[in-house]
C-alpha cells in the first residue's frame, strides 16, 4: 500500500490515509473427508483506509473492493467488498 499523512504531531501521534492492495485465499471446504469442489476462491482487493497511531496505540479501518476474483467450481459472486477494523495496544 501507499500512505499519505493527513496530520501529525511529532513524537506523539500520526493520522494517515492509505490506499491498500491485498489478496485473500479461501481453501476448499472438506466435509467428512470429501472435498466440496464448489467452495473456495482467490481474490485481489483494493481500497482506502484510515490509520491513527501513537507510541502505544494503533487503529486502522477501511473498505476494499474485489478487482479480481477466481471462484472454484460453480458459485454465486457474493463477495463484492471487504470491511476491516484493527485495533492494537502495546503493553
Amino acid at each position: 500500500g501507499v500512505c499519505k499523512n493527513i496530520n501529525y504531531k511529532s513524537n506523539e501521534w500520526i493520522f494517515s490515509w492509505m490506499l491498500e492492495m491485498h489478496g485473500l485465499y479461501k481453501q476448499r471446504n472438506t466435509i467428512a473427508g470429501i472435498i466440496n469442489p464448489n467452495s473456495g476462491n482467490n481474490e485481489i482487493l483494493v481500497g482506502p483506509s484510515l490509520w491513527f497511531s501513537t507510541e502505544r496505540f494503533i487503529a486502522q479501518g477501511g473498505i476494499s473492493w474485489a478487482v479480481y476474483q477466481k471462484l472454484f467450481g460453480n458459485q454465486f459472486n457474493i463477495d463484492n467488498f471487504y470491511v476491516a477494523v484493527d485495533i492494537g495496544w502495546k503493553f
